[in-house]
């Protein structure tokens, strides 16, 4: 899996902002916690980002994504959004 975080706003502080390890990319076991995103933006700025992550096909996903899509969802996406979500 390879995740991202895109800071659209500047991440300070004072505004919640996601605490990044420095080498922790380097680390030989996987901590049970990598990250919080649930800090809370105490300014009165925003604090946004995009986020997403690359799972491979064939690897198991912490979120089963297509248990979440609503029952009449399937039939107004596309084909290649059903194959990206293997509905």
């Amino acid at each position: 899996m390879i995740g991202f975080i895109f800071m659209v706003d500047e991440f300070r502080r004072d505004n919640g902002a996601t605490r990044f390890l420095p080498g922790c990319h380097r680390w030989s076991t996987i901590p049970e916690v990598v990250m919080n995103g649930h800090a809370t933006n105490q300014s009165e700025e925003p604090r946004r980002s995009v986020q997403g992550a690359y799972i491979r096909r064939d690897a198991e996903a912490a979120i089963n994504q297509a248990e979440r899509i609503r029952p009449e969802t399937p039939a107004r996406i596309g084909l290649l959004a059903k194959y990206l979500l293997a509905i």
